[in-house]
């Protein structure tokens, strides 16, 4: 289970914390009732974002075939953790984006061999992919257990294939790097509204 926490400071040193996100989304390497990795060969830290010292976060969907080829892709989500005017944020996020897409589209991966989805024309994958640069792997890495991250959201867009609701309180920055995780919205769910949602 993932939470995303979100602290505001009020007057002196009070804060006031919310539950803004909740996903129950697992990835095991293992399970053969949904898509997992063959090879993903992670992109190249792009010399635009390199030089500027910009990290950050893409979040893909993809439209994964039945031979286990990305037949679709598309960004998400870009969050930056980094802060600049509006224009060189949105340069950053579409470099960012441009470059975790180019990897994505070499992608393999395997298709379910069980379970309800293994006779699915096409199966719907989200892929996190993190961009950090060595000293700051460990301040606020996505994955890292517990700790305080500072990012800048960037705008969320929906996949064309993509038709269902998504779960409340579900956003696809809540979903930790290294994983691939099947978009169908199969699993548990909140029952009530989040805090701040």
């Amino acid at each position: 289970m993932t939470l995303r926490l979100v602290a505001k400071r009020q007057q002196g040193d009070d804060y006031q914390v919310e539950i803004r996100g909740a996903d129950f989304s697992h990835y095991d390497p293992n399970d053969r009732s949904v898509v997992t990795s063959i090879q993903m060969k992670p992109p190249a830290y792009p010399e635009a974002a390199y030089s500027v010292g910009a990290a950050g976060s893409a979040y893909l969907v993809l439209k994964v075939g039945r031979d286990g080829r990305v037949a679709d892709a598309a960004v998400e989500q870009v969050n930056l953790r980094v802060v600049a005017s509006e224009r060189q944020m949105q340069q950053l996020r579409d470099v960012l984006g441009k470059s975790a897409l180019g990897a994505a589209r070499k992608w393999t991966f395997r298709p379910p061999s069980e379970g309800k989805d293994v006779d699915a024309p096409y199966w719907t994958v989200r892929v996190p992919v993190d961009y950090a640069l060595l000293d700051q792997s460990r301040q606020g890495a996505p994955s890292a257990y517990g700790r305080w991250m500072s990012y800048i959201p960037g705008p969320r867009q929906r996949a064309p294939w993509i038709t269902g609701e998504h779960a409340t309180g579900f956003s696809p920055d809540l979903l930790p790097a290294g994983g691939v995780y099947m978009a169908d919205g199969a699993g548990p769910r909140l029952l009530t509204p989040l805090q701040g949602g």
